[in-house]
């Protein structure tokens, strides 16, 4: 039954969030395991292959959902578990194992705990693998701190770094922030319509009461705020410079799918009848978020503030799918939350896989003249950068092609000009992403090796990540429709496409 298979999977997860701190506390206190001694790396290692695991068996029971729609509790429909919960959960589940595994030899050289930062991680990713299935204002607040409160504390998990904890700090306090602002449009709806349930508040609110608007706008904020969409972003280029690199990846990708999951599950069910009333105020995040994060991007020498101001401008694109709406639009957008997941991870695995003793290549000298020290490693980070700008034959260019085309065809077809005018923006800003994301291979590939960098060696995990992540680009790219080889089933463009019919 799906209730079983995705309760299993929220259960699974739970427990190892309770019980890895315990596992840590006990393999401290022992001096051999298994014949062998038991060293600060070796006790990291079972650590991550216990977080690993039950990570991988969530994700497993996830696949083994069929997706019809069963709430969590019937007497109190707080979760529905349906298509897309179980689309934005495979999605968070897939990239969160991947960082893991590509990670534990990056703790071992910074001296950061493995035990608090898995602990950590576990409660966060419960969090996110609820947050796509709430269909009730309470339960996507509590799912949301949920995810929130252990992000903030593995922001700063490097506890001699300042900038780990100036990074930290900030993301607390902008989280905070959209918290309250968020809890006080829940508020608001609930005084204009009575309800708290997201069907709810759709089919009781009014559009033209001013209360009801007024709360609808303050819940967008406050999930803006949590996604760093412009102009609320001022705290995920500082927190991305400052933060372990794993978490960079993990706030990167499975944070953002699973919140953009709720804002799709809010905007579709609570906010649908006020559709055209937050069309302008979407067309504008979506035009600031795509045009000033890249043109930040083009000025920064640090790659993960460029990744990051890059990630605003890709958020720019999801928003404009959410304001072509409907389920070809909310299809498009969950096509390109999974194709941009493995594209973003690849980045970000990269600059881990070379880090040294805590230092990270997070400079674009560092990652000059790689390809000659590094040479499939050079390959696998310039498969995924090509496709975040949307090459030819990688996920990035099916997926921004699907997502340009149906807001392009819905804006003619409605004679929506400025749903139309916002494709031609987002094309242009494609166009002048290409100018920084093209400095990546350029080092990579045409300059001499500096010799500042950290000059770290990658393990085998980290290979098999950033293969692992070239590999799916590659597939997406050039064969989306038979798939099978990374999801059972095969046609992600129909899987994608069923889960937004789950809505409508």
């Amino acid at each position: 039954m799906t209730l079983d298979s995705d309760a299993t999977a929220v259960a699974s997860l739970a427990l190892g969030a309770l019980a890895l701190p315990l596992a840590d506390v006990l393999l401290a206190r022992k001096r051999s395991l298994l014949g062998a001694q038991l060293t600060r790396e070796r006790r990291g290692s079972y650590l991550a292959f216990a977080t690993g695991l039950t990570i991988a068996i969530a994700l497993l029971f996830t696949l083994a959902s069929d997706g019809t729609g069963l709430p969590l509790d019937p007497n109190q429909p707080l979760a529905t578990f349906d298509g897309l919960s179980r689309f934005l959960g495979a999605v968070t589940l897939g990239t969160a194992l991947l960082t893991v595994l590509s990670t534990n030899r990056y703790l071992a050289g910074a001296g950061t705990r493995h035990g608090e930062y898995y602990a950590l991680l576990l409660a966060s990713l419960l969090g996110l693998v609820l947050l796509p299935a709430c269909t009730h204002m309470v339960s996507l607040y509590l799912a949301l701190e949920l995810a929130s409160v252990p992000g903030y504390a593995l922001a700063g998990i490097r506890r001699d770094s300042p900038r780990g904890s100036e990074a930290a700090l900030k993301a607390f306090l902008a989280g905070s922030v959209s918290s309250a602002v968020l809890l006080y449009g829940a508020a608001l709806l609930y005084g204009a319509t009575g309800e708290l349930a997201l069907l709810e508040i759709g089919l009781a609110l009014d559009p033209g009461e001013p209360l009801a608007l007024l709360g609808g706008g303050l819940v967008l904020i406050g999930l803006a705020g949590k996604l760093a969409i412009v102009p609320f972003h001022q705290w995920s280029p500082d927190t991305f410079e400052g933060a372990p690199v794993g978490v960079v990846a993990f706030l990167a990708t499975a944070w953002k799918i699973a919140v953009l999951g709720a804002l799709v599950r809010v905007l579709t069910l609570a906010l649908a009848p006020a559709e055209e009333a937050f069309q302008a105020v979407l067309w504008a995040l979506a035009a600031l978020s795509m045009t000033l994060g890249n043109l930040a991007a083009l000025v920064q020498r640090n790659t993960k503030r460029m990744f990051a101001y890059a990630g605003l401008a890709h958020l720019g694109y999801v928003v404009l799918g959410l304001r072509v709406g409907g389920a070809e639009g909310t299809a498009a957008v969950l096509f390109f939350l999974l194709a941009y997941a493995p594209a973003a991870l690849g980045t970000f695995a990269a600059i881990s896989a070379l880090a040294r003793d805590g230092r990270e290549s997070d400079r674009l000298e560092d990652l000059a003249g790689l390809f000659r020290r590094q040479p499939l490693l050079a390959l696998a980070l310039a498969v995924c950068v090509f496709s975040l700008i949307g090459v030819p034959g990688t996920a990035g260019f099916v997926a921004k092609f699907q997502l340009f085309s149906v807001s392009l065809s819905q804006g003619v077809a409605a004679g929506d000009t400025g749903l139309v005018l916002l494709t031609a923006l987002a094309l242009a800003n494609v166009a002048l992403s290409a100018v920084f994301y093209l400095r990546v291979p350029v080092a990579l590939f045409m300059r001499e090796d500096s010799g500042t960098g950290p000059g770290g060696t990658p393990g085998s995990l980290d290979r098999a990540v950033l293969a692992g992540c070239a590999w799916a680009v590659l597939i997406l790219g050039i064969a989306p429709q038979d798939a099978g080889v990374i999801v059972p089933g095969g046609d992600l463009l129909r899987l994608a496409q069923g889960a937004a019919g789950a809505l409508y």
